[in-house]
């Protein structure tokens, strides 16, 4: 059960959005099943499983002319796919995994659903070495292709481009990559560092909203231990 918020009810901006105090609560159902199977003594497990939800009342702005509001969305918005994961251990300290989705997300009308991609993915290595205090990760994921609406503007302009209108977009899918270290000096200090989407791929998760581009981060962790708990000698 997903509520309508405050603003969506009771909000209200001039001349830009008018509140809707007769939305309805979003509801969904759902059920999925799933098989893990595993292998080389624990080291490798596999795992599959199928997912389906039914939502209704879906909430979502609507644009008319000058002004927007939030409505529901009338009859049911499905969501069904597919998710696979592989997870192995092929030597000491060495992890890898891997996931993969199908999504098939879809409209009352039948229309995929905005901002749902029908494909996505995940890749990790980690290793932990030197009795655990060290460890290196590379972390991959992939975003499929998504569909989302643009807003449009008109010719008329006066605090603001009037009228407003929405236009089905996609988003191009792209690739996501890190990596990180961290070693721990003591067990409460750890010495890390970071680098995020090294690629410097230029995306988008929503459409006209940028994201950032690569960037490395390091520092050094403290962990502050509870010891009012600790048993005395």
């Amino acid at each position: 059960l997903f509520r309508s918020s405050l603003f969506e009810q009771f909000g209200s901006v001039p001349n830009l959005f008018t509140p809707n105090p007769n939305l309805k609560p979003e509801t969904s159902r759902g059920w999925d099943a799933g098989v893990e199977l595993t292998f080389l003594g624990g080291r490798a497990v596999l795992d599959a499983t199928w997912f389906d939800n039914d939502f209704k009342d879906k909430i979502r702005g609507a644009f008319s002319g000058f002004t927007s509001t939030s409505i529901n969305v009338q009859g049911v918005s499905t969501r069904q796919g597919l998710e696979l994961s592989a997870r192995v251990i092929p030597l000491p300290g060495l992890t890898i995994a891997a996931s993969y989705t199908f999504l098939d997300a879809r409209e009352p009308t039948g229309v995929q659903e905005i901002r749902r991609p029908r494909d996505s993915a995940r890749f990790d290595v980690t290793y932990l070495f030197d009795r655990e205090r060290a460890r290196v990760g590379l972390h991959a994921v992939y975003n499929g292709q998504m569909k989302d609406e643009a807003l449009r503007t008109g010719d008329f302009c006066f605090f603001g481009c009037f009228p407003l209108t929405q236009e089905r977009v996609t988003l191009k899918d792209y690739w996501l990559v890190s990596v990180n270290a961290a070693y721990k000096l003591t067990p409460t200090l750890e010495l890390f560092a970071r680098g995020e989407n090294i690629l410097d791929q230029r995306y988008q998760e929503v459409y006209g909203f940028q994201t950032p581009g690569a960037a490395v981060y390091g520092g050094l962790r403290v962990t502050l231990q509870d010891t009012s708990l600790a048993k005395s000698p």
